[in-house]
């Protein structure tokens, strides 16, 4: 899943948006996300509601009263520089080998 999807602006800083009088510049960091997931059969129609108005599954299971609580929280660790290897393409050796054969000066005509 894209980290824009759930509105982390810079990952390795653990920096999500959010627009508030202690976060004038639309992000502040956080500790880390909590995710709760829910399956609905659509009513139809252009309205995002439920048929019925249940839900067909959700995770974690909900407790008493239908409500889902004590969600764990996703945290990863922040990051000052990202873990790289570089390495030749395969359209690398192709092209050293075109390259290669090419005369040092041009032929005359």
């Amino acid at each position: 899943m894209p980290w824009g999807i759930v509105n982390v602006t810079d990952p390795s800083s653990r920096s999500v948006l959010f627009e508030g009088k202690d976060s004038p510049r639309g992000f502040r960091e956080t500790g880390g996300l909590r995710f709760a997931v829910a399956a609905f059969e659509p009513a139809g129609g252009s309205e995002i509601r439920a048929r019925r108005g249940k839900s067909l599954d959700v995770l974690p299971r909900p407790g008493p009263g239908g409500t889902v609580t004590d969600l764990p929280i996703y945290a990863w660790k922040r990051w000052e520089a990202p873990a790289y290897h570089s390495f030749p393409k395969r359209s690398f050796f192709i092209l050293k080998e075109a390259l290669g054969e090419l005369p040092d000066e041009p032929k005359g005509r």
